[in-house]
């Protein structure tokens, strides 16, 4: 049981990781901001796409704009634990360093995309 947890502590004492993992819970915890001061749940409808052809697209309630933040924690919690087995079998960081930067990515672009359908109701 030690052995496990000096391998996590060895995991998370490398910079990129331990970097990596604030800056995309910061991004996911932004995500919450967003929806937390800038969406009005007493509406019926939300907006929830936008299409650069057709317009709004997808008219549905305020709470199914909730899973966007639970789409990035899942993003994060899933490549998280891929790239921890992956350290353990592979002694390598190359693989956990893009995972862990690909979560960083995905949240960032749920940001923009929220941003986005916040900006066609107001």
């Amino acid at each position: 049981m030690l052995y496990l947890k000096e391998k996590v502590i060895i995991f998370f004492s490398k910079k990129p990781v331990y970097w990596l993992v604030v800056l995309t819970l910061s991004a996911n915890f932004y995500l919450w901001y967003l929806i937390y001061n800038f969406v009005d749940f007493g509406k019926d409808f939300h907006v929830l796409h936008y299409n650069i052809y057709f317009g709004i697209d997808l008219i549905d309630s305020p709470q199914r704009l909730l899973s966007i933040p639970f789409l990035g924690i899942f993003f994060l919690v899933f490549n998280l634990c891929f790239s921890y087995i992956v350290y353990i079998f592979k002694k390598e960081f190359i693989i956990p360093y893009f995972l862990l930067s690909a979560s960083l990515f995905v949240n960032l672009e749920l940001i923009i995309y929220l941003i986005g359908i916040i900006g066609m109701e107001y």
